[in-house]
């Protein structure tokens, strides 16, 4: 079996490096394939309404939570509504999701013997099936791919520093998923949370590290209701993403 033997930094980068610009153009490609669909509509025109000074929730209802849309109006704000902006914006996310998926196969599959280009071959089908592949214009379901993906990242790359500080931070990016789409991004955190306190009880050592990825969910958690109460009001937030959208619209 092929072992893999300790690579230059430079050659660490480059397997990643070339899956981003490879999905980043075939998600430019497929833009040129499809016409402005009406998708888009909804969180544009959502983020168009919160850029302009509206408070959602409180001033208008919305049944999603808001980091997707509040990152589209940041975009609209800083560059205006054009649509380059957008494509760019869905490129740059499509390459990074796949290149934080390579990181992660490349670290689950080390010590293990692996052929050294396996994880480039296991990752090589996210870029015709990618986060925005298909659909490759700026959608909060994608988007919440990306941020699922990248705190998976965290806890591994936690569980290698075995810093304080590294699984604080691993935590408060556990709590950011349900903050761009509540379906399944809460559903990860609870699978996340039990899973990482199954390993915590079956291992006495790893309980610390629990302690602190606990503290920073909870500090992230606590700052996020915070500011919506003070935002919008919490009571509202809870009403549009949570009551009514359960309700099945």
């Amino acid at each position: 079996m092929l072992r893999a033997g300790p690579a230059a930094p430079g050659q660490q980068l480059l397997a990643p490096a070339i899956l981003f610009l490879a999905s980043a153009a075939f998600v430019i490609w497929r833009n040129s394939q499809v016409a402005v669909l009406v998708d888009i509509a909804y969180p544009l025109n959502t983020a168009t309404r919160i850029a302009l000074g509206d408070v959602p929730y409180a001033q208008f209802p919305l049944v999603l939570p808001p980091l997707e849309f509040l990152a589209q109006a940041a975009l609209i704000k800083a560059f205006g509504p054009h649509y380059l902006v957008e494509i760019a914006y869905a490129a740059i996310l499509g390459g990074l999701a796949t290149a934080v998926t390579y990181w992660i196969v490349q670290r689950l599959l080390r010590g293990h013997g692996t052929w050294p280009l396996l994880p480039a071959v296991l990752t090589l089908p996210l870029i015709p099936l990618g986060i925005y592949a298909i659909y490759p214009h700026p959608f909060y379901d994608p988007d919440t791919c990306l941020v699922i993906l990248a705190g998976i990242a965290l806890v591994l790359a936690a569980r290698e520093w075995r810093n304080p500080m590294g699984w604080f931070f691993s935590g408060a990016l556990l709590a950011v998923p349900i903050f761009v789409k509540q379906t399944f991004g809460g559903v990860f955190l609870v699978l996340m949370v039990l899973a990482l306190a199954a390993d915590a009880w079956a291992n006495p050592s790893n309980r610390r590290a629990l302690r602190w990825l606990s503290a920073g969910l909870v500090v992230t958690l606590a700052f996020e209701i915070a500011v919506l109460q003070i935002v919008a009001g919490i009571d509202n937030y809870l009403r549009w993403t949570w009551t009514f959208a359960l309700t099945g619209r």
